[in-house]
């Protein structure tokens, strides 16, 4: 029987990066690339059809349907659930699981230092004699895992003169990748690059009128045959040219050249280096090819790959989406009901009189679909012409988040339950609005539920919320084929699912929590921006670094506004980890910024059971004032002041799109922060002569003032 190995993932994991299709997952074995949706045994095995799997929420399904037309079902993610050993609980179908493959496929042995490729290292391993294998562990292909050498065991050879057994040992791979714009993955060519003493430099644009002197390998020359590739550290060097790659012939000596140059090269200046797509798909190196080579597509010459740590953020960005669940007629009804209802509406409406059209159309329905509606509800489908909001027919994410900041804020007291389960899906009341400046309301959302979806995602940069529905274009002229360097440096996305935008089915999963919902007051916060001159020049260095941002260029200039909410939210979030009990990785912010909306929701999402109440129990009393006091006199200093206080032009972070906002005030674990810790400035916010809040902070920061004054 195959030896199998299985890793426990978290569900939500498997939809928002760590262990998402085409993510790279550190396992106990080591690094994996997860394979697209299809390839899971779970969807092999046709569970992803079940109704039980289906998540339904028909205003996010409508949503992604701009760029997915023939979407059906958003389909619930299998928990992966081991137990000790890595093998599945007893009883547990094994297709109920998602699959990976090792990447990097360029390992070396720790023992020997021999460094290869993963099919080398395979063959060696079946290869390797009449040692007998471990108990019920044969030598096939199928039970090279984790990828694994024989070595000799050390000690001393016993008295016989027979050699000491073997042994496997586990290798290590490589720490390095290459990952190109267009979100495809390689391996860096280590045989090329170990020989390459010289390596050419070729100037590479970079958009905006840079360039650079990059590292081009020569993919003319090969290793010679009969040489074997080592890989070592010396232990008193602290950078990349402390790693050296050296290619030793059968007797264990450093090979060399016929001018007698050595095959060393350490890997000193492999962040400089180039590698483009034409030449990686003509050598069968990016990954799937399997070492077959292949023909490059027009433009290819222009993709450039460039190496990344493998755990690196930049190797993989996820292009979630989360939907905030709002009842509405539609949004209980599965999709197949609905899609069948149009189906038969369109074949038999002109049958029937108007008033005896619904009830018809449910006598035609299955009797296993009948349970699911009545003659009101489809009544309810054809006057909204089977669509579900105007807003979303053709929404982007401002107007998707419009319908929840309009439901939010048009309604007093909700309590929903599911129509079949009869399960609170969301339930909130007005609190009482504390005494803050410019704030209208306070709402406390004791159940809600997120529906988050993951279509695509990036390598090496990412993308605005609102491109994750777009489709890719270099250009207008040839929106598949770059033109050159610089359009080939665009990221562009890549699926979740081989079928990419044509894919009927997407992963997603839904969570119950609770939050607390913030409405700001729209005209307060205009005659702030219009009155204050220090907003407008904090702004300018903002936007003037926001335009020069290539990878947001499709993106709408922020607002002011829209920088006081984020940052504001940031500060409660930091805050709240002393107060409600919650690790601040376990807290979201949800921001609905624009024309018509000026709020911003914190929530926190616990799985399927849904959360501990310490969000919304500040809500009552005094807490949540007492809390917001306390974000604010604590946002007044940093402890980089006053380098952080004081940026300027330059700004800080990812291209500056920050001001004063720095890692030891104001930014946010990754999965927290909706704008990956970016347009944040706390000066909007508490600045003594033009922040929203400074009334607020002055008349706050007094006693502790005086109390230090007094000492």
């Amino acid at each position: 029987m195959p030896r199998k190995r299985f890793e426990a993932v978290q569900t939500r994991k498997t939809v928002t990066g760590t262990a998402a299709p085409g993510a790279l997952l550190e396992t106990t074995d080591g690094s994996v690339v997860v394979l697209p949706f299809e390839r899971w045994p779970f969807v092999l095995a046709n569970h992803h059809l079940a109704r039980e799997n289906e998540i339904l929420d028909a205003r996010l399904r409508q949503r992604l349907r701009q760029l997915y037309p023939r979407l059906r079902k958003l389909v619930r993610v299998p928990d992966n659930e081991i137990k000790h050993n890595f093998q599945l609980k007893e009883g547990q179908d094994d297709s109920l699981i998602l699959k990976g493959r090792y990447f990097p496929e360029w390992a070396y042995c720790p023992i020997s230092r021999e460094f290869q490729h993963l099919r080398a290292w395979q063959t060696a391993w079946l290869l390797a004699g009449p040692t007998p294998p471990p108990k019920n562990n044969p030598r096939t292909e199928d039970n090279f895992n984790p990828p694994m050498s024989t070595v000799r065991r050390r000690g001393t050879p016993p008295p016989n003169g027979n050699p000491l057994p073997k042994r496997n040992q586990a290798l290590e791979q490589i720490r390095f990748v290459l990952a190109g714009p267009n979100g495809e993955l390689a391996d860096v060519p280590w045989d090329r690059w170990v020989f390459a003493q010289r390596p050419d430099r070729v100037p590479v644009a970079l958009g905006n009128g840079q360039t650079m002197q990059a590292t081009a390998l020569d993919f003319h020359r090969a290793l010679p045959p009969g040489l074997t590739l080592h890989y070592t550290v010396q232990e008193r060097a602290g950078d990349l040219g402390g790693i050296l790659l050296t290619a030793r012939t059968a007797a264990g000596e450093t090979a060399q050249d016929p001018a007698g140059n050595e095959y060393r090269k350490s890997l000193a200046g492999l962040y400089s280096l180039r590698v483009s797509r034409a030449d990686l798909v003509s050598h069968g190196l990016l990954f799937g090819q399997n070492g077959h080579q292949g023909q490059p597509r027009p433009g290819d010459e222009f993709i450039l790959f460039r190496p990344v740590i493998r755990s690196s953020n930049s190797a993989y960005y996820a292009n979630s989406l989360d939907s905030l669940f709002i009842p509405t007629a539609l949004a209980q009804c599965t999709t197949d009901v609905v899609d069948e209802l149009q189906r038969l509406h369109g074949q038999f409406a002109a049958l029937f009189p108007a008033e005896l059209l619904p009830g018809a159309l449910l006598k035609m329905l299955p009797p296993v679909s009948q349970q699911y509606v009545d003659e009101t509800y489809i009544q309810q489908l054809i006057g909204a012409d089977f669509r579900f909001t105007e807003e979303v027919n053709n929404a982007g994410e401002r107007l998707h988040r419009q319908a929840e900041f309009d439901y939010l804020v048009s309604n007093p007291r909700i309590i929903y339950q599911d129509t079949y389960s009869r399960r609170v899906e969301m339930k909130f009341e007005r609190a009482d609005t504390v005494p803050l400046p410019g704030l209208k309301s306070v709402t406390r959302i004791d159940k809600l539920k997120v529906i988050t979806v993951q279509p695509s995602f990036t390598r090496l940069a990412p993308i605005p919320a609102d491109d994750v529905l777009r489709p890719d274009a270099y250009s207008e002229e040839q929106p598949d084929v770059p033109a050159d360097v610089e359009q080939g440096n665009q990221p562009r996305k890549q699926f979740v699912t081989e079928a990419g935008p044509d894919s009927e089915f997407l992963p997603a999963y839904e969570s119950f929590g609770e939050g607390i919902f913030l409405q700001f007051d729209p005209i307060k916060l205009r005659e702030w921006e219009e009155e204050n001159p220090g907003v407008n020049t904090q702004m300018q260095y903002l936007l003037h670094n926001h335009a020069q941002s290539w990878q947001r260029r499709n993106e709408e200039a922020p607002t002011a506004a829209q920088v006081l909410l984020h940052t504001f939210s940031h500060l409660l979030m930091r805050e709240l980890e002393f107060r409600c009990g919650y690790q601040l990785t376990s807290l979201k912010e949800r921001l609905y910024a624009g024309p018509a909306m000026n709020g911003l929701l914190i929530y926190t999402v616990a799985g399927s059971a849904g959360s501990y109440g310490g969000l919304v129990s500040l809500c009552d009393d005094q807490q949540l004032w007492e809390l917001i006091l306390s974000a604010l006199h604590r946002a007044t200093d940093c402890a980089s002041d006053p380098i952080c206080w004081d940026s300027k032009a330059e700004g800080q972070g990812v291209g500056g799109l920050n001001l004063a906002a720095c890692a030891s005030c104001t930014l946010l674990p990754e999965t927290s922060c909706e704008e990956f810790n970016s347009l944040l400035d706390r000066r909007l916010v508490v600045d003594p002569d033009f922040g929203y809040f400074k009334e607020v902070v002055a008349a706050v920061s007094a006693p502790h003032t005086a109390a230090i004054s007094e000492a």
